[in-house]
């Protein structure tokens, strides 16, 4: 049996995501070669776990549901073909790269990459939870097209705020990449069944380096303005918090605090790397702007004095544990580390 690209729906926590353009997994491990004293190679053999990395495309069709899961967030979810005739899920992954852009007359764009730590395939569901009263987990979760409601940003409902100061773009493209590495170990439940392993722990690697790119124009430009953010004498005036605020279309003409917010992304503690001026004929004067931020470890002091813990992204402030429960089950006191 085969499966056209619309019969496939993608799913994320029990949640079909909306929107995609593209998926694509890549499945792999890392094989080093066996050398003996006196006799040189003799074998090659794989030296770490299988992982994956799942990367999705596409159009930001409305609040991007994946900008709130955090980073110590484990997610579950997979292909879906057929409307639950089949599922082809993972279980265990976290969201590692994030990439949101928009140019002039475009459908923003979201990819993200999830890291998969645990299992992946034919035969593990990707919708995991429990829906009596319904004939199958899909119809639990699906929602009917005369249902789904979509928000579809336009260039004018799009600021980028510096400062505190508002800049109407002409594009940006803003990337969020974590370095993770993650710990395995074996035990009585995967003697005899080492297919099955997940990862037991997944160490987010600090400082986690944010960019901003964007574009704006020449009459929105304050030179001066950015000349005190590019002085590297003065560390507190050379450090911006950036937000990109996406409002619905529909309500930018209502007063800036009676407006819906589709998404909003930020970069804390941002400094400007470089800034491009370009003009050619018969086309608007531009200036692009880069900016770069780095988050500390939220359950760390942070190193500049009289500020607070960078909060982890998505909506947790408590680092790792949310809930006591959370942190009794956690694999770090299964394993005596709390």
């Amino acid at each position: 049996m085969s499966f056209s690209s619309y019969e496939q729906e993608f799913v994320i926590n029990d949640q079909i995501i909306s929107g995609v353009s593209s998926v694509s997994l890549n499945y792999g491990s890392s094989v080093e070669p066996l050398y003996l004293a006196g006799i040189g190679y003799i074998d090659s053999f794989i030296n770490g776990p299988v992982e994956g990395d799942l990367s999705i495309t596409r159009y930001m069709l409305g609040p991007d549901i994946l900008a709130n899961m955090r980073d110590n967030q484990d997610l579950t979810g997979g292909f879906v073909l057929g409307e639950g005739v089949l599922e082809a899920g993972f279980t265990k992954g976290r969201v590692v790269s994030r990439r949101v852009a928009c140019n002039i007359g475009d459908i923003p764009t979201i990819d993200n990459t999830i890291r998969v730590y645990g299992n992946f395939g034919g035969g593990i569901p990707a919708i995991t939870g429990s829906y009596p009263g319904y004939n199958s987990s899909y119809e639990g979760i699906k929602v009917e097209q005369e249902d789904r409601n979509y928000t579809i940003p336009t260039q004018g409902s799009i600021v980028v705020q510096i400062g505190g100061n508002d800049y109407d773009i002409l594009g940006f493209a803003i990337d969020r990449t974590l370095n993770i590495e993650a710990l395995y170990a074996l035990n009585k439940e995967h003697v005899n069944t080492l297919k099955d392993y997940e990862a037991h722990d997944i160490q987010i690697i600090y400082p986690v380096e944010t960019k901003l790119d964007f574009t704006i124009s020449q009459e929105n430009y304050n030179i001066l303005q950015m000349r005190e953010l590019m002085d590297y004498d003065t560390i507190e005036t050379a450090v911006e918090n950036l937000d990109i605020i996406i409002y619905d279309p529909e309500t930018m003409g209502e007063p800036v605090q009676n407006r819906t917010i589709v998404n909003q992304y930020n970069i804390t503690r941002a400094k400007i790397s470089s800034v491009n001026q370009n003009s050619e004929t018969d086309s608007e004067t531009t200036v692009s702007l880069s900016f770069v931020g780095f988050e500390t470890d939220p359950r760390t002091p942070d190193v500049y004095q009289n500020e607070t813990p960078t909060p982890s992204y998505g909506t947790d402030l408590q680092g790792d544990f949310i809930t006591q429960e959370e942190q009794a089950e956690s694999e770090e006191r299964k394993f005596g580390g709390l």
